[in-house]
């Protein structure tokens, strides 16, 4: 009888939170928002200080400056950056990021530079857009966001941004490092 009454006290909750539009547990609170910015591939808003996309052109990297984008975070292992975003503004960080091999001090590099809010917004970047940007992108849901591990690895994985399934690596890193991630969480 007790249990009877817990599930029907459980579903008439869950209905609540379906109807007035309240996060049931383990749910995303936000999703990553695609763009369309001349120059800029797989472009995407995390949040108001993060935006993630592939490699952009000289004119790509002119649109980000236009749109507000103050700094450039590069995990790419070229340094093309710094000749195509000649002629602007925009801060330039290289932090070359081996998407087989992955540098837990390479991650936590870019997530330092992240957590200086006064720097942003950034744009956080490879060649793709796809798996090394969607590692510290997921990294960055969970020490800033808050988010699971699972959640992050959900975006990562099936998300709009192409990631290679091949990279099976990547979300088991996640799973093995993530954790830790949320100890290095700033604020603001």
């Amino acid at each position: 009888m007790a249990e009877g009454f817990r599930l029907r006290l459980l579903a008439a909750l869950a209905l609540i939170c379906l109807c007035f539009g309240l996060p049931l547990h383990g749910e995303r609170k936000s999703k990553a928002i695609p763009l369309k910015v001349d120059g800029v591939p797989n472009l995407h808003r995390i949040d108001d200080n993060l935006y993630r996309s592939g490699q952009p052109t000289r004119e790509g990297f002119a649109n980000l400056e236009a749109m507000g984008v103050k700094t450039v975070v590069s995990l790419s292992l070229n340094q093309d950056d710094i000749d195509l975003a000649s002629g602007t503004l925009l801060r330039l960080y290289l932090v070359p990021l081996n998407p087989v091999f992955i540098d837990k001090d390479q991650v936590a590099r870019a997530l330092s530079i992240l957590g200086n809010r006064s720097q942003g917004p950034y744009l956080v970047h490879c060649r793709h857009g796809s798996d090394r940007t969607g590692l510290i992108c997921a990294s960055y849901r969970i020490a800033y966001h808050g988010w699971s591990v699972e959640d992050a690895i959900d975006e990562l994985v099936n998300g709009s941004f192409g990631h290679h399934e091949f990279l099976k690596n990547i979300p088991s890193w996640l799973r093995r490092e993530g954790v830790g991630l949320k100890v290095r969480k700033e604020s603001d």
